[in-house]
């Protein structure tokens, strides 16, 4: 049986609204600590992607950013222009670009990444381990079940 089935809860108890205050808090953290650094958050989803797998299709940084390949044509842009990626037709399909890191945007790394975790520090500050653990297990799992649900 559905944990919530049949309930008349509370939106403020409920997981799709603390998910999104969550979210909301979360951002605005990153916005402001990666803001510090002279970037959107949009720029260092791209760039922490590329910190994992530099090289990566435009096609593929979509789907690691979750957002629209349509949508970053912009950002890929202005990355490029700002020096912190270049782009390379794919020697193997010339019809896809490969994105790189530039040593500009190699030389971000560090402090981005840190940026980040200090967000994460600060949110999980006073949860256990355990906990932290746990609750990752259960968003991914509803995460799982939400993708299952456009099947």
């Amino acid at each position: 049986m559905n944990a919530l089935a049949g309930t008349t809860a509370a939106p403020a108890s409920t997981p799709g609204r603390q998910v999104r205050r969550a979210h909301m808090r979360l951002s605005r953290a990153l916005r402001d600590a990666i803001g510090l650094h002279g970037l959107s958050v949009g720029e260092f989803q791209l760039l922490r992607a590329l910190y994992h797998n530099d090289g990566l299709t435009q096609t593929e940084l979509s789907e690691d950013v979750e957002v629209e390949h349509g949508a970053l044509t912009r950002l890929f842009q202005s990355m490029e222009a700002e020096g912190y990626i270049r782009r390379e037709r794919d020697p193997a399909d010339s019809r896809k670009r490969n994105v790189f890191l530039t040593a500009r945007g190699k030389a971000l790394r560090k402090g981005l990444l840190q940026a980040a975790d200090d967000v994460n520090t600060l949110a999980c500050r006073g949860i256990s381990a355990e906990d932290v653990a746990t609750t990752l297990r259960v968003l991914n799992h509803m995460v799982e079940n939400l993708d299952g649900a456009d099947a």
